[in-house]
């Protein structure tokens, strides 16, 4: 009779480092956490390409008397605020185990997006770099894998 036997030395420290990276998948907390603070950059470097289409000549020079020399969409700075920084007024910032709300509760920014028959839209939602959240994620994992051993 012939027999073969396999021997996997270091099994034990494989199904450790899976336990590990099974207990890190039940929150995506830190994951999520890295994404708002992209959402935070985009969005504040939207505002900062102002990349709608100006105001009218009208309108234009109302909104300079009453607010001065302020850049499109920062009349007040409360949507501005509220899609750049958690925390303030309007922020919607909500992070749970599995999921992410990123945005605002300012009532004009769905009034921007959308445009009125007087207003053209002027999206105050930048376009999410997707590669950039892909990079994010890919480096997550990647730490993930080292810390639970695997390199």
């Amino acid at each position: 009779m012939i027999s073969q036997e396999a021997v996997f030395d270091g099994l034990d420290r494989v199904f450790a480092g899976f336990t590990r990276i099974e207990k890190r998948l039940a929150s995506l907390k830190p994951l999520w956490e890295l994404f708002s603070k992209e959402f935070y950059r985009e969005e504040t470097a939207w505002f900062a390409s102002e990349p709608w289409k100006p105001l009218s000549s009208a309108y234009a020079e109302q909104k300079r008397k009453r607010f001065g020399n302020k850049p499109l969409l920062r009349a007040t700075d409360a949507l501005f605020k509220s899609l750049t920084q958690e925390g303030s007024a309007g922020s919607i910032h909500r992070i749970s185990d599995l999921g992410a709300q990123l945005g605002s509760s300012d009532f004009k920014a769905r009034l921007l997006a959308a445009g009125t028959s007087r207003m053209p839209a002027r999206d105050p939602l930048a376009e999410p770099e997707v590669e950039r959240y892909e990079t994010i994620a890919g480096q997550y994992v990647a730490e993930m894998m080292s810390e639970a051993g695997f390199n």
